[in-house]
């Protein structure tokens, strides 16, 4: 999805071939305002990003602009090239939506191209439903195993698999039938490459769960320095205000000063 370009169908202004005056602005965020641009723009755009697509200030009214040139939170696109319009009966029967990743490539900007033939569907791109409730891809049918391990934690998970290793007996000969590129061997048996497979697999825990550990204690350390920073700012402050009525107090001495000294010589001159 490029964010250099319109994402309106047959407007070619790019950000480096835009005329002076002409702007592009983002889509809305607020549920009401992204119903009102679905509307007007489900047969326009052939790929639509909420986050990232791009709409050119020709396809808004200048009633749509404040005095400053900003585009108006309730502002609609409407104006539409005379080919975007001719062709949008043909592209309403043959497009439909399907939640799909933006189209990044020029092998998938080609196929956006292509949306406006007969007969071709176009995926739209929604990446937010009208709702503003995030839309996912339909979820692959899973087995009965991986629905129930979706639902065990993982510590759960951690003591069935500690507890299952430990009711399992380790072939004696388990280091023979390993190579010392850590792979089994051709003729090894099946038992001790699920072995090998086990202990990798364990490993790679023990390591994962030794950076946990190591990231918490950089997440303490971080905060314990913000908080000692927050403890140094306020003390400066208080530092620095001690300081402002130590000055305030020797600029009253000095005018005190300068007073009798004034009398003095006046006393002195007579």
């Amino acid at each position: 999805m490029s964010t250099t370009h319109c994402a309106v169908e047959n407007c070619r202004t790019t950000i480096l071939n835009k005329t002076p005056g002409v702007s592009f602005h983002s889509c809305p965020t607020s549920t009401e305002m992204r119903k009102q641009w679905l509307r007007l723009l489900k047969n326009k755009c052939s790929v639509l990003d909420w986050y990232k697509s791009q709409i050119c200030s020709k396809h808004f009214e200048p009633k749509h602009f404040d005095n400053q040139g900003r585009l108006k939170d309730n502002a609609i696109p409407t104006l539409f090239s005379a080919a975007s319009t001719s062709t949008q009966a043909n592209k309403s029967k043959y497009t439909k939506t399907y939640p799909a990743k933006p189209l990044q490539s020029k092998a998938g900007r080609a196929q956006a191209q292509d949306a406006a033939r007969p007969g071709f569907q176009a995926r739209a791109l929604w990446n937010n439903s009208i709702d503003s409730s995030p839309r996912h891809i339909t979820d692959i049918p899973r087995s009965k195993v991986d629905r129930l391990l979706k639902k065990r934690t993982q510590a759960e998970l951690t003591n069935d698999i500690k507890n299952t290793m430990n009711k399992l007996n380790e072939p004696s000969d388990l280091d023979s039938y390993v190579t010392d590129d850590l792979r089994c061997r051709i003729d090894a048996p099946k038992e001790a490459q699920l072995w090998l497979m086990i202990k990798k697999q364990d490993h790679l825990n023990s390591r994962l769960m030794e950076l946990v550990v190591q990231t918490k204690k950089h997440v303490e350390i971080l905060q314990n320095n913000a908080e000692q920073g927050r403890n140094a700012k306020r003390e400066n402050e208080q530092t620095i205000e001690s300081l402002k009525y130590v000055v305030k107090c020797l600029q009253e001495k000095h005018a005190t000063l300068e007073e009798q000294i004034e009398i003095l010589t006046a006393v002195e001159s007579r």
